[in-house]
């Protein structure tokens, strides 16, 4: 089934998720760097295990509730994801310049 989410995601968003569902993300994708600066950081998912070490870390610190790489995953994302309610997605390998192209727009965000 075809799911729309909105950042920022929040848990009541994941709950009718299923395992074969396509996830389509839209919303703000951005790092803030302070004084009115933000930078886009990444579109393409790189190698889900080359981020395994660090995965259940960073879930738990920031908050995330979607991790999108290519390939499966490890019990480090496995376990962090479960204890705080976040999807791990997948993403087809040698997809990532279509990602990046379907980015509408960066604007500038001023408070």
């Amino acid at each position: 089934m075809k799911k729309i989410l909105t950042t920022p995601i929040k848990d009541e968003d994941l709950k009718d998720i299923n395992i074969g569902d396509i996830i389509y993300l839209t919303g703000t994708i951005v790092k803030d760097h302070g004084n009115n600066k933000y930078e886009m950081i990444s579109i393409g998912p790189t190698t889900s295990m080359r981020m395994e070490k660090f995965e259940k870390e960073f879930i738990e610190e920031t908050g995330v509730k979607l991790i999108v790489g290519k390939g499966g995953m490890g019990k480090n994302t496995e376990e962090g994801c479960r204890e705080n309610k976040a999807l791990h997605l997948v993403y087809p390998a040698g997809n990532a310049v279509y990602a990046a192209d379907k980015v509408e727009y960066i604007k500038a965000y001023i408070t």
